[in-house]
């Protein structure tokens, strides 16, 4: 009785874990080995700038994830898995996107500088602040502004404002011993 290739890996092909420099893939056993049992699995990729396709590895038929290393941060890649018996490979499952590894994102630290404030009314002040130093590896979408009473250890939400903003006009109801903060938000 004749063997067959495999048929291609069930999908489908997911990136489950992503570093700055590793892509970690995950995939599901063929439906059908083609009459002959799986042997391994073939992980390749292709830069977005390249036509050519890299062996990357080649692994056990039961193992069903790989993590690639030695990748550029923030290039843009493109992945597929072949399923492998002793008549050849399958047709390839593919990834349908781009990948770029990156850095995965944190909390970004404060605004910098001082919190600038200017009085405008009995009841109302101007703040302004400086972008934080480092945005966590993620862009900034918004500033959130808190205030307390001195006697009290509890913030409480002023208002949010847009990323491109870095000032805005905040009630003091009653005018004396507030403080203010400005925190990032991604």
């Amino acid at each position: 009785m004749p063997f067959n290739k495999p048929a291609t890996p069930l999908g489908p092909l997911e990136v489950t874990e992503l570093s700055k420099d590793s892509v970690t893939l995950t995939w599901l056993p063929p439906a059908s080995d083609g009459g002959a049992a799986v042997s391994a699995y073939v992980i390749e990729r292709k830069d977005k700038n390249s036509s050519v396709w890299t062996r990357v590895a080649r692994v056990k038929s039961h193992q069903t994830s790989y993590t690639v290393t030695n990748l550029i941060d923030s290039a843009q890649y493109l992945f597929r898995v072949f399923a492998e018996n002793m008549e050849g490979l399958s047709a390839p499952l593919s990834l349908d996107r781009l990948v770029s590894p990156r850095k995965p994102a944190g909390k970004p630290s404060p605004p910098s500088g001082l919190l600038r404030a200017r009085k405008l009314k009995s009841d109302t002040v101007m703040l302004e602040w400086n972008a934080p130093v480092d945005e966590g590896g993620s862009r900034i979408t918004s500033y959130v502004v808190e205030y307390r009473d001195v006697d009290s250890l509890v913030w409480q939400r002023a208002l949010t404002v847009e990323a491109y903003t870095r000032s805005c006009t905040v009630g003091t109801e009653g005018g004396e011993g507030v403080h203010v903060q400005s925190t990032c938000c991604q």
